[in-house]
């Protein structure tokens, strides 16, 4: 038996040992993304040319990646958009060597340079959270997306992995209230988001496949929580399941101890 045991273990061993050796180092990637981090230490959307690499080196850095390469197209809208105006979310910032051409944006800054990369910044991409009129998507503006210049950017707080907070004023600077805006965060429109306003149940809407409540006069707390239902149902089915293994595993104790005191 042991020396089954001991062949089975270094067949595992050799099956595995590819991906128990050091990574590379991403010294430059570390550098690039370190870099931005402290020359702009607020929420953006980032990405490098290659959007399936430098994956540690961003996340380290608490920043957040979009256009991750994924095998499927995800579809933000699959009823459609309710909106003539297009809303996309864009990068901030995008990284490229320095042999590529500039990323065919609108309006791009070069920041940068930086061992062989250079750092770019769009400058009308959308910010992560922010305040829109209602005739601003009301209408399609000859085909120009929503960017910077239509809204209202306010800063999104992140509580926990699946919520999103944003403290918004919906009065004017002159006093008056807002009527008719969204409060809009870019995250995708999915079946279990809910929206709160101060605690108390908000009416969550789609904007462009993306996350929003209507706006309300003054200041309120806009809490958007990610709970699926599908997950408690899951989470239901694991108890019960987990209760039923336990009590047969009772029932199996309770069989053996009584075997073992009539044979004594």
């Amino acid at each position: 038996l042991g020396i089954f045991m001991a062949v089975g273990v270094i067949d595992l061993y050799a099956t595995h040992r590819q991906y128990l050796q050091p990574k590379p180092s991403q010294e430059t990637a570390n550098k690039v993304v370190g870099w931005l981090r402290q020359y702009d230490q607020s929420t953006y959307f980032m990405r490098p040319l290659a959007n399936n690499s430098w994956y540690e080196p961003i996340f380290s850095q608490g920043l957040r990646y979009i256009d991750v390469s994924y095998s499927y197209q995800l579809v933000r809208s699959p009823g459609g958009f309710k909106q003539p105006r297009f809303v996309q979310a864009l990068p901030h910032y995008m990284i490229q060597p320095e042999d590529k051409p500039a990323p065919l944006y609108p309006d791009v800054e070069k920041v940068a340079q930086i061992e062989g990369y250079i750092v770019y910044r769009l400058k009308n991409s959308l910010p992560m959270a922010f305040m829109v009129a209602d005739e601003e998507l009301a209408t399609d503006a000859g085909g120009r997306w929503l960017d910077i210049t239509d809204v209202i950017p306010v800063d999104p707080f992140f509580p926990g992995p699946n919520d999103i907070e944003v403290i918004a004023n919906g009065d004017k600077a002159d006093g008056s209230q807002t009527i008719g805006y969204k409060l809009v965060v870019l995250t995708n429109y999915l079946p279990g988001w809910q929206l709160k306003v101060d605690g108390e149940k908000g009416g969550l809407l789609d904007v462009g496949g993306y996350l929003a409540g209507e706006l309300l006069p003054g200041t309120h707390r806009y809490v958007f929580s990610y709970r699926p239902k599908t997950f408690y149902l899951g989470l239901l089915l694991c108890l019960i399941s987990l209760g039923i293994v336990f009590y047969w595993l009772g029932s199996e104790i309770r069989v053996d101890r009584q075997e073992i005191k009539q044979r004594v």
